[in-house]
């Protein structure tokens, strides 16, 4: 019962050009505040920066929400995982990824998705946007 304070995290802003929504990397849904009323642009910050970013400069922020708990079910807490993946640049070689959501998360969301009538159908499409 109550609530709960969340912070939400989004899928990192260039793996979602390129992959699915399950092997991406999550950052902070960091904002900063525009001198008119608009909508906080997103602003990209490395997790590991996020505190630092958030004390050095009063114009960036991280929302938080409260969830009810009772109308609401959220997945968590759980610690974001960091995966060796292929191989990449110049030398060809592995590298690792932070802040990646482990599989069996995923596989809980997609076993438990449908007795609350929950669409996961996409998280495992690539969804690539075309340049024009």
């Amino acid at each position: 019962m109550g609530t709960y304070n969340v912070r939400w995290w989004v899928p990192h802003h260039k793996d979602t050009n390129t992959r699915p929504l399950f092997p991406c990397r999550f950052w902070p849904d960091t904002r900063k505040r525009r001198a008119d009323d608009r909508e906080p642009a997103y602003i990209p910050v490395r997790p590991d920066k996020v505190k630092q970013a958030l004390a050095e400069n009063n114009t960036i922020i991280w929302p938080s929400y409260e969830v009810p708990l009772a109308e609401i079910r959220i997945a968590g807490p759980f610690d974001f995982t960091t995966e060796r993946v292929g191989l990449r640049g110049p030398k060809r070689q592995a590298v690792s990824e932070r802040f990646r959501i482990d599989e069996i998360y995923w596989s809980q969301l997609e076993k438990n998705a449908p007795q609350f009538n929950l669409d996961v159908s996409h998280i495992r499409i690539t969804h690539s946007i075309s340049s024009t």
